[in-house]
């Protein structure tokens, strides 16, 4: 839910906090899963790799200033400076085989939990009821944490992605849907009986937001 709140009379600054469903899914480059050892030599393939991303959630506090106003009272158009702290997680979901001559040798699926805490930091073109908004995400926390199977999992996120979205306000009621993307690849890491398999590829996702002002 956003619950804003009017900071002047002249309805120039809201703050306020909003919530909604979120799914983010991991574009890898790898179609194969390659473990290693400490020296960077390869042990063991999985030659059929898969992720998959489960609904999640986020929540956000909203900080928002109109810069600009048209004059013309027919178009109603007007320029916002929005700054977020959104925090989010998500449940991905990793499996692999290894497979030869049509024969299953070993296979494995872990599940795990991604926590985020971004700051996007957007311009909002908006008129009469709807807003358009872009502008960069700054990612300040990530977490990964495995909740099912014996396979480990860390990665690193890039600094800075970026957002899309459009957003509809009607009175005190307000909808949201975003995309979110990065500029550059993130890597990670899959640790299995001391082993690593490198990856590499990129994390976007989409959420819809309700929200109610006050």
């Amino acid at each position: 839910m956003c619950v804003c709140t009017e900071a002047l009379a002249e309805r120039r600054v809201k703050v306020g906090a909003r919530a909604g469903l979120l799914s983010r899914s991991l574009t890898l480059d790898q179609e194969t899963l390659v473990f290693k050892d400490v020296n960077g030599n390869p042990l063991r393939e999985f030659n059929e790799f898969a992720t998959e991303s489960k609904y999640g959630f986020n929540a956000s506090f909203v900080f928002r200033v109109r810069v600009w106003e048209s004059k013309n009272p027919i178009t109603g158009a007007s320029l916002h400076l929005e700054l977020d702290a959104d925090y989010a997680q998500n449940n991905l979901v990793f499996a692999a085989k290894r497979v030869e001559n049509d024969e299953e040798l070993e296979a494995f699926t872990s599940k795990v939990l991604l926590r985020t805490v971004d700051v996007p930091l957007v311009l909002c073109l908006k008129a009469s009821v709807v807003r358009l908004c872009a502008g960069p995400v700054f990612h300040a926390y990530s977490q990964y944490e495995v909740k099912s199977g014996k396979i480990g999992f860390s990665g690193v996120k890039p600094l800075c992605g970026y957002t899309l979205g459009i957003g509809f306000d009607f009175g005190k009621v307000t909808l949201d849907g975003r995309y979110c993307g990065e500029f550059t690849k993130g890597s990670w890491n899959m640790i299995k009986d001391e082993q690593a398999a490198p990856l590499t590829g990129r994390l976007a996702g989409w959420s819809i937001n309700l929200g109610v002002a006050f």
